[in-house]
């Protein structure tokens, strides 16, 4: 399966009619699927003339029952993580997994990323949208991001040359490749039991142990305030509501989860419910959070 790309090291293998494992558990798949093993392999997989689509973790993240053309590249293998500095400079791949450098930067006393805990995400899916929630937001720790620009040239940009702010890096077109994150010594027993903490209101708040990609909705500007998308949808008595087999949590209004038999297509026709019923209650249109990748979006 898969036809290989010439390199000037190590063939790269492209596979084809590959399944896209989501958080949802939903979906079609990729007409082709990379793995590049380096920041150097990628470059080489950019230089083809084609669309491509980055593949973290699989959450944020709906794709439709059709599947997707194009390239769909998977960063899983690209997540070295190296210390710059002495004291909490990390330079971190952008495959890394988020919730594993958590707890291993917490074992080694250094603190900023605690507040994350929860979060299914790679650093690269992270910065892109600067994750975050009640607790803080990965920009916090951010001094530095290296990426693949809209012309697929190599960049570099500190924090304050990026206008990033709720749910964006403000890197909108770039490929992240690497970001470098500025952490600060601290107690890892102390560290160790905020993430505790952050862990257990995420637990009791939010269906941790079902099927979801995370909120669905971005928390919307009402009067010039951020508010919560949740509330709404909750006040919209949304909660419990069902298209097939996706569903409102009933923990949390703005998670959908997905239920035996669940197609892409339930999720789209909830989004659309839940959309109209918060229109129809409080007048406010909800964007979605949620990336949703369909065939023939990117030409």
């Amino acid at each position: 399966m898969g036809h290989r790309v010439v390199t000037t090291s190590t063939p790269i293998v492209i596979e084809t009619d590959v399944p896209i494992l989501t958080w949802f558990g939903v979906g079609g798949g990729a007409d082709m699927l990379a793995r590049p093993a380096s920041i150097q392999e990628l470059r080489t997989l950019l230089g083809r003339d084609e669309p491509v689509r980055i593949l973290g973790e699989g959450a944020n993240l709906l794709v439709d029952d059709g599947g997707v053309d194009g390239l769909v590249i998977s960063l899983e293998n690209i997540c070295d993580v190296l210390e710059l500095e002495e004291g909490g400079l990390l330079c971190v791949e952008a495959g890394a997994d988020l919730p594993k450098l958590i707890i291993e930067t917490v074992r080694r006393g250094f603190g900023g990323l605690e507040g994350l805990g929860g979060i299914p995400a790679t650093i690269g899916g992270a910065t892109f949208m600067n994750a975050g929630g009640a607790f803080g937001e990965i920009f916090e720790t951010v001094e530095r991001v290296h990426t693949f620009d809209p012309d697929r040239n190599q960049r570099s940009y500190y924090k304050d040359e990026l206008k990033y702010g709720y749910r964006t890096g403000g890197l909108d077109g770039h490929l992240i490749a690497a970001v470098e994150l500025r952490l600060t010594e601290g107690d890892p027993d102390k560290l160790r039991d905020r993430l505790k903490e952050v862990m257990a209101y995420k637990k009791t708040s939010q269906p941790m142990k079902e099927n979801s990609a995370g909120c669905v909705f971005r928390n919307p500007l009402v009067d010039g305030e951020r508010t919560s998308a949740g509330k709404l949808i909750d006040e919209a008595g949304c909660k419990g509501l069902r298209e097939g087999g996706a569903e409102v949590s009933d923990r949390h209004a703005n998670f959908f989860i997905t239920r035996e038999g669940c197609t892409a297509r339930d999720i789209l026709k909830l989004i659309d419910a839940v959309r109209e019923r918060v229109l129809k209650s409080a007048g406010v249109e909800l964007e979605t959070e949620i990336a949703i990748w369909r065939r023939g979006d990117m030409q």
